[in-house]
């Protein structure tokens, strides 16, 4: 269900910024050709993963578990 949600919504962006609906695609597979390679090898993972450390939420503590209220 949100796979289709998200095609659907990305064709509505591409329409409504009459860009082509190839772009779509296209920026899929230079997604998958930037991360495929941090898949095979956990070094180029690592310098992927690099820029979203700082995206991390704050882990559990003794007095927080880490899941909302």
């Amino acid at each position: 269900m949100s796979f289709g949600l998200a095609t659907l919504s990305g064709s509505l962006v591409l329409s409504a910024f009459r860009l082509p609906q190839d772009l779509l695609r296209d920026a899929g597979i230079a997604v998958l050709a930037l991360l495929g390679p941090g898949l095979l090898s956990r070094r180029v993972g690592t310098l992927l993963e690099r820029p979203f450390a700082r995206l991390r939420g704050r882990g559990p503590t003794r007095t927080r578990t880490g899941l909302p209220r």
